[in-house]
């Protein structure tokens, strides 16, 4: 997932979704900040706030809360 904002110390809304194999005993969830290959870092810093990682049982029941949230 890549967040593109329009200017430094812009906050953007992220999501994903994804499957979790059945029987999964753990979710590993890893939060950095990457900037492409010769472009200079412009100083930010990368900030995560109300992080949050829900499972559903369907994909389209995942995809509703989504589409509520953007």
């Amino acid at each position: 997932m890549l967040g593109k904002p329009q200017r430094a110390e812009q906050w953007v809304k992220m999501s994903g979704v994804f499957s979790v194999p059945y029987g999964a005993a753990s979710v590993s969830i890893q939060l950095n900040q990457a900037t492409r290959k010769d472009s200079p870092q412009n100083g930010s810093a990368a900030r995560f706030m109300d992080v949050r990682m829900q499972l559903f049982p369907t994909e389209e029941a995942a995809r509703a809360v989504v589409a509520q949230y953007q």
